[in-house]
């Protein structure tokens, strides 16, 4: 068994957002989810208080703040999103890689929201298949998905959640 430890670098729009965070003008710049054909803020009830927790969701995607929403207000999935966040440009290379050598991936997550983009990724901008367990799937939905997971081969990422 091997352990790699790879780092991601953030992207400049992260940047952007990590010292608005340090500065505390985070909150000036979200715009509420009313936003059509522009930009719009996933989560306005999310409180800004918490300093860590906001770098923590920075590091992850900036989209956890503020996502690109089309004329009729729902998200837009394309390049921007790999594009907004260093571990997705990451992510989509050694997918790339992975898939291509018949690897089976398992990815852990601490927040379902950033779960939730990574899934909207593989099935929207990729068109891959992936199974998903997280604290809402029943107990028999997490039976089929580990069976569909083990025997499909068209299926070869498990999203998982540690909460």
């Amino acid at each position: 068994k091997r352990v790699y430890v790879v780092y991601a670098a953030m992207t400049a729009e992260q940047i952007k957002y990590n010292k608005m965070i340090a500065d505390g003008t985070l909150s000036k710049k979200l715009p509420g989810r009313e936003v059509k054909g522009g930009m719009a803020n996933p989560n306005p009830e999310s409180s800004l208080d918490n300093t860590m927790m906001q770098m923590r969701k920075c590091c992850n995607h900036p989209y956890l703040f503020e996502a690109p929403v089309d004329n009729g207000g729902d998200w837009v999935v394309d390049e921007r999103l790999v594009q907004a966040s260093g571990k997705m440009i990451l992510l989509d290379t050694m997918l790339k890689t992975l898939k291509q050598h018949g690897h089976k991936v398992l990815i852990f997550f601490q927040m379902t929201r950033m779960m939730d983009l990574v899934e909207d990724y593989l099935s929207q901008l990729k068109g891959w298949n992936c199974c998903r367990i997280d604290g809402s799937v029943s107990y028999q939905e997490r039976q089929d998905q580990l069976k569909d997971f083990a025997q499909d081969d068209d299926c070869f990422i498990f999203l998982l959640s540690t909460r």
